[in-house]
């Protein structure tokens, strides 16, 4: 028995669908569709799809060309930050809960010893 492939990709559906509808309005009043599927209806939703599929893209790339702007206004500034932090913990070096008022978050916790591994003896 054949298999009748459909992609998977909306845009080969797309394409597929356009295809499909093409031949129906060839067809005419014999369209095996009249009285069986409803095309017409069909037609309205995939192109609406598109159209929202057509966006999504335009966005995607929008989006992609804002990125690249943020990435050359501030590429990889948290030194910038990192130096702010230090700027003003040496200030506020006695009250460094001050920092907060700044927007930093301060943690204040025990921190975990770091241990180093002695070399062994031979």
């Amino acid at each position: 028995m054949a298999r009748i492939l459909i992609p998977e990709n909306f845009e080969e559906q797309y394409k597929l669908f356009k295809r499909i509808y093409k031949k129906h309005l060839q067809d005419g009043n014999n369209s095996v569709f009249i009285g069986n599927f409803d095309i017409e209806q069909e037609h309205e939703k995939i192109e609406e799809a598109y159209e929202s599929h057509t966006k999504a893209k335009e966005y995607e790339r929008m989006a992609e060309l804002e990125t690249e702007k943020r990435n050359v206004l501030w590429p990889k500034r948290d030194n910038s930050l990192r130096g702010m932090a230090q700027f003003l913990k040496g200030k506020y070096n006695k009250r460094p809960h001050e920092l907060g008022e700044w927007g930093f978050t301060v943690d204040s916790s025990p921190q975990r010893k770091k241990y180093t591994r002695k070399p062994k003896d031979k």
